[in-house]
């Protein structure tokens, strides 16, 4: 929205403030996920956000549509665990043929 200013960290929490030149005005704090490592991206009155979720050595990716008065998506299919990337860094193994 025109008169506030999001945020995100690489914790995955995103800040909202009150665009002011008088004060620093926090309005909400939201945590999604484990990571963000982009900004959100806000479109058509839409706010998308990325984040990961790490459990053990799998990072798992979301992304998350926030709209004022919005019904539910269908659901989206899930990428399968090869597709993943490992904490460790190394890129994921090829998946058989």
């Amino acid at each position: 929205s025109g008169e506030h200013i999001y945020l995100s960290n690489e914790q995955g929490v995103t800040q909202v403030f009150k665009a002011s030149p008088k004060k620093l005005e926090i309005v909400a704090r939201n945590s999604l996920g484990d990571e963000q490592m982009a900004s959100p991206a806000i479109c058509d009155g839409r706010i998308y956000i990325r984040a990961a979720k790490i459990t053990g050595e799998t990072r798992i990716e979301s992304l998350y549509c926030i709209a004022e008065g919005m019904k539910p998506l269908p659901k989206a299919a899930s990428v399968p665990p090869a597709a993943s990337s490992p904490v460790s860094g190394k890129p994921p193994a090829e998946p058989a043929k």
